[in-house]
């Protein structure tokens, strides 16, 4: 619930209650108060139609029976494997922006489809970079 409050406050409605705390917390308001920092203005908030439609997503998400049947290492998705491999390069617990998501899907799609080896030589190919011995591995 900490990130539908994190993204629907915004300046005249702000709730940040549920957030991380301290210096280093993803939330820039929390971290403001705990480095005794003004606290930022509110950039990228949604607006309240948005707010709306996703409500219902959240409450879903919070269904006692979902819960419990991801309990134990089971888990609701069959596309955990692909899940992991992007939550590997892009933490769930730190905040990122829609392109750093956008990229790491991009990259474990890739990664999932045709491999870890195959698919590092195939990006470091687009960067004209040639890989060494040790990362060709």
């Amino acid at each position: 619930m900490a990130t539908y409050y994190h993204v629907t406050s915004n300046d005249a409605v702000s709730d940040h209650s549920l957030c991380p705390t301290g210096p280093d917390s993803w939330c820039c308001q929390n971290a403001a108060v705990a480095k005794g920092e003004p606290t930022p203005k509110h950039c990228y908030n949604l607006p309240p139609h948005v707010c709306k439609a996703l409500w219902p997503v959240y409450e879903r998400l919070l269904d006692r029976k979902l819960l419990e049947s991801c309990q134990r290492g089971q888990t609701h998705n069959n596309n955990e494997n692909l899940h992991s491999m992007t939550w590997a390069l892009v933490p769930k617990e730190r905040h990122a922006s829609l392109f750093t998501v956008e990229a790491a899907v991009a990259e474990a799609v890739m990664r999932f489809n045709g491999g870890n080896e195959r698919t590092s030589a195939g990006i470091l190919k687009k960067l004209n970079l040639t890989p060494g011995q040790k990362s060709a591995r």
